[in-house]
This record gives structure tokens, C-alpha cells and sequence, in this order.
């Protein structure tokens, strides 16, 4: 036995510790942020919890973000042409956000310890996975920072502008409303189209009104972040302020910082992501194409963006979740689902103080903790089974479900005869399925009555005998 040692590449140690120019892990009182770090002093980092980039273009390799061929569960692009460019950039710079490596050099995400993985994004992708309980567990959360054409947008040239976010169409909001009925968490952008989304006149006719309609993703909006940008993040208070590019509206839950967001990167030649020099910081050695480290050391400031909002909330959703588990004693089976993290967040924040148009609140996550502490105290005393591990009804755990906690419950494997672990609180059919009670009740036919069985062991030198069944449906008795 061994302890546990953190292995640093050796082309990478030169590269600084940036993690105090993301102002946004540190608390609200000091630095306007998310408080990530009160998290991580009560041991959370996100362990048990999947969390899933869901877009186009990832740099696999880089040295900084938690990412590997095997953990991509498909979809990317290679950054030879065009917008790839920008997407390589956007993957690699929302999952450093996210989850980005915990090993004292360039930056830290808010949930090191998730299990990261990539997903090239589509509706169908997403329905086929939450049919796959086993590819993606209840309880996982799921960034997607994609945005859509909305009736407004290219009338200011910019094709941002009249965006909408990607749920506007129906396909999309579809799936995440499956989804999330299923226990997985959508983290969705609101998007940068500076329009309102309460206003009718943003949607084309066969898009969904997300004024009236809610899938029950959380719609992420963005602040300006840190004063002055990424040369101030750690020097005082973000504004939680609404910059006029970026989209708000009822629909719209929480937001985050959207501006000079240091995050881990890739060369662009177009240099629409960059590094700006910081006084007192020395630039990242791996941004220069004579470096060792290019471009898998490279990194950015000026991330932002209602992009950059939405990695940092399904960041600290992803903290929430992983907190819950813990608390909830059965991590592998129990979760938090996806309404009452959102509302959890929704009620830790503090407003945006323009006082325009809504863009909702920014989470603090010390606060969430305290809220999840005191709704699993609720839920204990309306749901004693969760505490001394009786067996729930379907119409119990149903209701505990909408009430905000999901169970994990898988029937054995009846095909290869083995058995699963099984949240002790399962009610008897999840155990038991129909027409596969036989161990429980006899009922080798499935007709809800016990069949009668007779062994009869042989009466030679041999370790044989046989089984005599007396089904009751082909008789009167």
C-alpha cells in the first residue's frame, strides 16, 4: 500500500498557479464570486458526480483539463477550418472552468474530482443516453453552452445578436424536458443575443416561447464578472450587473461571471482567444509556438460570455450534487433531482443589482450547503424509510422524487443471474419485476399466483434428479 502522490508533467511545472485570477471560485464577500472554495474545505470537490461538456471541440490533450479520448462520448471536430477553431477553444475552456486539474499549476475548476466527459451534442444523442441508465447515472449534470438563430438575429451584422438559447427549439427543449424528468441536470446557456425573452417578437413561429414554456433545464445569464477584466479578477467585488450583449428574462434562474474568465485554452490564428498580460503575473510558457508546452499548456483570460456563466453554474451544481450525495449516506443510489438543484441555487444567491432586466441570482455555495442540509432534514422526517432503510412504496418513492430526491433502484440481472446493488429503501417490484418473481413467490408463469414445485433428488450414485411444476393457469385450482 502506497499513498496517493500527484505525478506533474515536467514540461508543465514552469507554468504558474493562476488560480487566484479566477475570482469567481472565491467567496461573494471578497471577491463577488461562487465560494467554490467553501465547498472544497468541506471536503467537496465533486466526487460521485458525472459531469458532462456537451458541444463540438475539445483539445483532448491538454495538459490542464481533465479530458481523454476514452471518457469522449463522441462528436468533435478538428480545428482546421473556420469556427473549430473557436470550438477547440470553447470545449477546452469550459471544462477547465468546470473541473479543471487540482495540481498547483495554471488554473482550478470549481469540481476537480467529477467525472468529466465530453459529448458531441445533438437531441437524439441525449434522449439515447438517458435510456442508457448505465451510460448516464441519475443524477449526473450536463453543460450546454450552444445557442440557436432566433427571428432578430444577423440584423446588427453580429451573428450573436438576436441569438436565442438553444432550448428555443422544440427538439431540444423536448430533450432536456426528458432529461431532466429523469434525473439529469441541464446546465443550458441563456445565451448572447441581447435580446428579452419574454418578448414574443425573438422567436420564429415554430420555436418554443421559453417566456412560457420551461423544460426544466437551469438558464444560465451572465454579469460583467470581475471589475475591469481579467487584469483585476482578483482585485475586489464582481458587478452582478448586466451587460447589454448578453440575454436575460423570467426564464432566466441564475448567472455568473461572463467576463475575463482565465481558462485553460488553444491557439486560435484568427486570436479571437488570447492571453492579456496581468501585472505581476508572467504569461503562460505554453502560449508561444517555440514552447515545449504548445499548445497542450496553453491558456486564456478573456473567456466570457454567457459560455463561460454556464460552465461556472454547472460547476457549482455539480458541487451541490456531490454535496447531497454525501449527505444522502447512499451516494451510488441517491441524488438530488434536477428541480430542486435548481431551486437550491436559485435560493443561495444574491440578486444582480441594476435591477433591469432578469438575469436571477448568482449562487453562493456555502449557503447552498446550509440549504441542503436543511431540506435532507426535511425529507428524513416526512420519509423515515430513508434513514432506517425500509422499503418504500411506488407511490412513496414517487412522491419522494417530486419531492426533490431520487432513488436508484435496478432489478437483478435475471438473463446472466447476478444480482445488483440496490438502494436497501427499493420498493419490492424494482426488485422483483413482473414475471421474474420466481425466487420471491413461486410464480413461475407470471400470473400473480404461486405455481407448486416438486424437487425430487435421484436416487442413484449421481448428483442429478428433477423438477416437477404444476402451472396454475392450465388449470381450475
Amino acid at each position: 500500500v502506497y499513498p496517493k502522490t500527484k505525478a506533474i508533467l515536467l514540461s508543465f511545472a514552469d507554468t504558474p498557479d493562476y488560480t487566484n485570477l479566477q475570482g469567481f471560485l472565491y467567496s461573494e464577500s471578497t471577491h463577488g464570486g461562487l465560494n467554490a472554495q467553501a465547498a472544497w474545505a468541506a471536503g467537496i470537490r465533486g466526487e460521485g458526480v458525472n459531469l458532462i461538456d456537451g458541444e463540438y471541440g475539445w483539445n483532448l490533450n491538454h495538459r490542464d483539463a481533465p479530458l481523454s479520448i476514452s471518457r469522449n462520448m463522441g462528436g468533435t471536430c478538428e480545428p482546421t477550418y473556420g469556427d473549430c477553431w473557436d470550438s477547440f477553444n470553447h470545449g477546452t475552456a469550459l471544462v477547465s472552468i468546470m473541473a479543471g486539474s487540482d495540481n498547483g499549476l495554471g488554473v482550478t475548476g470549481l469540481a476537480p474530482n467529477a467525472e468529466v466527459y465530453t459529448l458531441g451534442f445533438d437531441p437524439s444523442t441525449l434522449i439515447a443516453l438517458v435510456d442508457d441508465e448505465s451510460a448516464l447515472p441519475r443524477g449526473s449534470v450536463i453543460a450546454v453552452a450552444l445557442g440557436t438563430f432566433g427571428q432578430q438575429s444577423g440584423l446588427a451584422g453580429n451573428d450573436q445578436v438576436g441569438g436565442l438559447p438553444v432550448e428555443a427549439n422544440t427538439s431540444y427543449f423536448r430533450a432536456f424536458e426528458y432529461a431532466t424528468a429523469a434525473g439529469i441536470t441541464i446546465v443550458a446557456g441563456a445565451a448572447n443575443g441581447s435580446v428579452d425573452l419574454d418578448n414574443s417578437n425573438v422567436y420564429y413561429p415554430n420555436q418554443t416561447n421559453l417566456s412560457q414554456n420551461d423544460s426544466g433545464s437551469i438558464l444560465v445569464g451572465a454579469s460583467y464578472g470581475a471589475v475591469g477584466g481579467a487584469q483585476n479578477l482578483s482585485s475586489g467585488p464582481g458587478r452582478h450587473i448586466k451587460p447589454p450583449n448578453f440575454n436575460c428574462g423570467s426564464r432566466v434562474n441564475v448567472f455568473a461571471w461572463g467576463g475575463g474568465i482565465a481558462s485553460a485554452g488553444y491557439p486560435n490564428p484568427t486570436g479571437s482567444f488570447n492571453w492579456t498580460t496581468v501585472p505581476g503575473y508572467a504569461d503562460p510558457p505554453g502560449n508561444n509556438p517555440s514552447d515545449v508546452d504548445y499548445p497542450n499548456g496553453y491558456f486564456i483570460n478573456n473567456m466570457g460570455g454567457t459560455s463561460a456563466a454556464t460552465a461556472e453554474i454547472a460547476g457549482a451544481a455539480t458541487l451541490v450534487q456531490s454535496y447531497a450525495k454525501r449527505q444522502l449516506q447512499y451516494g451510488a443510489s441517491r441524488y438530488l433531482m434536477p428541480l430542486k438543484i435548481r431551486e437550491i441555487l436559485i435560493n443561495s444567491g444574491v440578486p444582480q443589482t441594476d435591477g433591469g432586466c432578469n438575469i436571477g441570482t448568482q449562487p453562493r455555495l456555502d449557503v447552498a450547503m446550509r440549504l441542503v442540509d436543511q431540506f435532507i432534514t426535511q425529507a428524513n422526517a416526512q420519509y423515515p424509510e430513508l434513514t432506517t432503510g425500509a422499503t418504500l412504496t411506488d407511490a412513496r418513492k414517487i412522491s419522494l422524487s417530486q419531492l426533490g430526491i431520487g432513488i436508484v433502484c435496478q432489478p437483478p440481472d435475471i438473463v446472466n443471474h447476478q444480482s445488483r446493488t440496490v438502494d436497501p429503501t427499493c420498493p419490492d417490484q424494482n426488485l422483483w419485476p413482473t414475471g421474474n418473481r420466481i425466487a420471491k413467490d413461486m410464480d413461475f408463469d407470471g400470473d400473480g399466483k404461486a405455481d407448486l414445485v416438486q424437487w425430487t433428488p435421484s436416487t442413484g450414485s449421481g448428483r442429478g434428479g428433477s423438477w416437477k411444476i404444476d402451472l396454475t393457469t392450465r388449470g381450475t385450482t
